[in-house]
């Protein structure tokens, strides 16, 4: 949030890997607190706060990258199940883009010779 100078509307998750120190920006963010053991990742947890407000589409900062390979993996497979019901989905990691690719056509605007995969 604070490398795109974004101040968040609500902060998800069980909190085991925030920082002590922080900016006074994000100490005052409102929060929905969840245990550490719990069936869902932050993530999940944060899309459905963000569904439940209201979202019709979602960028998923960070979908690539991180120590937790399991929670990018489950996170694309998420992206493609909320594709399937309507949200538009955009996963990033600031370098790199991906959205869900669903059966039928699909249109990129991207300029000749930027690198792009299936």
């Amino acid at each position: 949030a604070r490398t795109l100078s974004l101040t968040p509307e609500l902060w998800v998750g069980d909190f085991d890997s925030m920082p002590a120190d922080l900016p006074d920006e994000l100490a005052a963010v409102p929060r929905q607190v969840f245990p550490a053991e719990k069936d869902k990742t932050d993530g999940e947890l944060a899309i459905a706060a963000a569904l439940e407000r209201g979202a019709t589409s979602l960028v998923m900062a960070g979908a690539f990258g991180g120590k937790r390979t399991d929670h990018a993996f489950l996170h694309l497979a998420l992206s493609v199940r909320l594709a399937e019901a309507g949200t538009e989905v955009l996963l990033t990691s600031g370098a790199q883009e991906g959205v869900p690719l669903l059966p039928g056509k699909a249109g990129f605007d991207y300029a000749d010779g930027m690198l792009f995969s299936i």
